[in-house]
């Protein structure tokens, strides 16, 4: 056998792998019905796509919608593996923006189990009653794309739906079609309304709500008069609630009745609420709660640590109340916890929150010094705690993303922790109105938000990194030249080091007389500081020549 008889084995070889392979993808993709794929070409030709957002989340799904293409392979798209009938599209933050008609090719799309259109631009668009002949919708999202008007009755027709998400401020929602999807909708399971005006809504028309639902969301909602105390628990078989926002929605509630009856909650939202029974001080059961916002309620007196669930809690919002006392202690399994819980149970806790991502407590009437739990959270992102009365010096946080700890009396020097934190992920802190008295070094390589203006701090100005957007250190008491490095910072808007003890000459980059800076390497208006203040410095103009 010659090298030809070799190389045509090898190429057959070849052929039957690459026709396998091929094969294996039709399976996995049946194939688009010609009239579906015109109908979503269709719809994708009848909007312009911008984005006004820089979240990752958000692309163009419509992209990949070419014509002659498979569009069962379309992103956003799935069919049907048995039939190749569209029965998914999901184009979530697509940046999509127009007008959607009734007359739209979308609702040729009658084998839809699932749509999403949620954070688009369809601004002036009223919700079709179109949507009503989407008989084998389970998932209808419509929230945070601008549309408007009256939701039509038809809605309610819907009787498969699972999730059903209105969110928006120019929806008004009504008694007939509320009461439609109350009767009609049993299998309803999560039930969005945010911002729909329902303020001809009775409290009592929620009676009856689907005994299936899970997540229930009436924030902001023009609601009022009082929640109907057996509203979640007249259902047979009982609800198994598990999420409720009832934030500025206008009902006075008893939140002890709530946590006490709603005993499978995971997810509370009651911010800025009307409450009954043992308020302002706050009263609950919260031990098997991981999310909870309480914010701007007014509550007064010590927070009940112990009846939250540090173990598990994720996300934690007691911002804007008048809540006193000092952030609990933690023991661990020490000896010393057992021999506290008795004098001081309110004020320590069994658990670390080491699951804890979110904590807001700005704004309050909180004092004392920071815990050593507080630092040392691996999963905390957002940490805000200005506006209260903490004192003390700051320790090492673990926190990645975002800290508040302005107008707080927290004091000492910054070094230790400045090296220790996030500097590869860091991209906000605010430390005015403290009295931290020295800083080194700013090591955050991808900082862009810096505040450290009204403090005690003393020696050199410490210079942030060069794609610092915002850099305010402003009313303390740096001495010294200003350094040539402020020259690389390339993205800065705002730039105050006023009302310091700067003195020496300006760099070269600096123009005095419009208090502007031309920045290396930059041209155009994009390029100058928008606010740069050296008042009440000492800091005299390289250039004698144009004084």
């Amino acid at each position: 056998m010659g090298l030809s008889f070799w190389l045509w084995f090898v190429f057959l070889l070849f052929d039957s792998q690459v026709n396998s392979s091929l094969s294996l993808s039709s399976l996995s993709f049946p194939l688009c019905h010609l009239d579906e794929s015109i109908a979503l070409l269709q719809f994708k030709n009848s909007f312009f796509v911008s984005f006004s957002t820089s979240d990752d989340d958000c692309y163009d799904k419509t992209n990949s919608w070419e014509n002659g293409t498979n569009c069962c392979m379309w992103s956003g798209v799935t069919c049907d593996k048995s039939t190749g009938h569209v029965i998914s599209l999901n184009v979530h933050c697509s940046g999509l923006q127009g007008i959607l008609n009734s007359n739209n090719s979308l609702f040729s799309l009658s084998h839809l189990r699932t749509l999403v259109l949620s954070d688009n631009s369809f601004y002036g668009s009223p919700i079709s009653s179109k949507f009503g002949k989407f008989t084998h919708l389970t998932h209808l999202e419509l929230s945070n794309s601008g549309f408007s008007g009256h939701v039509p009755l038809e809605v309610a027709h819907l009787s498969n739906l699972i999730t059903l998400r209105l969110s928006s401020s120019d929806v008004k929602l009504e008694m007939p079609t509320l009461k439609g999807i109350i009767q009609n909708l049993t299998h309803l399971r999560e039930l969005d309304l945010t911002y729909n005006d329902m303020s001809s809504i009775l409290p009592v028309s929620f009676m009856n709500l689907s005994s299936s639902m899970t997540s229930l969301n009436l924030s902001n909602t023009k609601l009022h008069g009082k929640l109907p105390e057996n509203i979640f628990i007249t259902a047979k078989p009982p609800r198994t609630l598990f999420g409720l926002d009832l934030s500025e929605s206008g009902f006075s509630i008893d939140l002890a009745f709530v946590t006490r009856n709603l005993k499978n909650l995971n997810s509370l939202f009651l911010s800025v609420c009307k409450f009954v029974g043992s308020y302002p001080t706050l009263v609950g059961n919260f031990t098997e709660i991981i999310e909870l916002d309480l914010s701007y309620n007014n509550f007064s007196g010590q927070v009940p640590w112990s009846a939250l669930n540090f173990k598990q809690i994720t996300s934690l919002d007691l911002s804007g109340n008048n809540f006193e006392g000092e952030l609990p202690k933690y023991y661990g399994n020490s000896k010393e916890n057992s021999s506290l819980e008795d004098s001081s149970e309110s004020q320590s806790i069994k658990y670390a929150p080491l699951h804890l991502k979110f904590l807001f407590l700005f704004e309050n009437k909180l004092s004392g010094t920071l815990p050593p739990w507080l630092h040392m959270i691996p999963s905390l992102q957002h940490l805000d705690i200005h506006g209260n009365k903490f004192s003390g010096f700051v320790n090492e946080f673990q926190t990645r993303s975002l800290e508040d700890l302005s107008n707080n009396q927290i004091q000492g020097k910054v070094p230790k922790w400045l090296r220790s934190m996030g500097t590869d992920s860091l991209y906000f802190i605010d430390l005015s109105h403290n009295f931290l008295t020295n800083i080194e070094q700013v090591p955050w390589k991808n900082l862009r938000y810096l505040f450290l203006h009204s403090n005690l701090l003393q020696g050199p100005l410490p210079v942030p990194p060069p794609f610092s957007v915002v850099f305010k250190i402003s009313n303390n008491k740096l001495s010294g030249e200003l350094p040539s490095l402020i020259c690389m910072l390339k993205e800065v808007e705002i730039l105050d080091l006023s009302y310091n003890n700067l003195s020496g000459m300006f760099p070269p980059c600096i123009d005095q007389g419009g208090m502007l800076a031309q920045l290396p390497g930059m041209e155009g208006e994009d390029a100058e500081i928008d606010s740069f203040s050296y008042s009440k410095s000492n800091i005299e103009d390289t250039n004698p020549a144009e004084e």
